[in-house]
């Protein structure tokens, strides 16, 4: 595959009509292997995300935020548990009891990326 210096290969299309300056028009044709950005999303990076969003539920704080929105267990009543509202803030409680798994399973992805690159 010839590059023309655009930088073809990180800009994730299969065809690209770039216009080079001298009134022409040039085709770049490249393989979607070569973007890994293209490539099929894995289990790993689907549980790094999951951990991403249950550390951002978790480091929300109920005073200052949750309480103001009327986010909490004790402003809920006990039937409205059911709603998407209490499903959410069951969630976001669930995530905050369970701080310190979190954090160990942090500790593991950290040291995991650090060895596999």
């Amino acid at each position: 595959m010839q590059s023309y210096g655009y930088g073809d290969a990180a800009l994730g299309f299969d065809n690209l009509n770039l216009y080079d300056g001298n009134m022409s028009y040039r085709t770049l044709v490249f393989d979607v292997q070569e973007v890994p950005s293209l490539q099929k999303m894995g289990f790993w990076t689907l549980l790094e995300g999951l951990l991403l969003f249950a550390n951002a539920l978790a480091i929300l704080n109920e005073d200052r935020f949750l309480a103001r929105r009327g986010w909490t267990l004790a402003e809920l009543p006990g039937g409205r548990r059911n709603s998407l509202k209490g499903q959410m803030i069951g969630l976001i409680h669930a995530c905050q009891y369970m701080r310190l798994p979190l954090m160990i399973l942090n500790i593991i992805i950290i040291v995991v990326k650090l060895f596999s690159g």
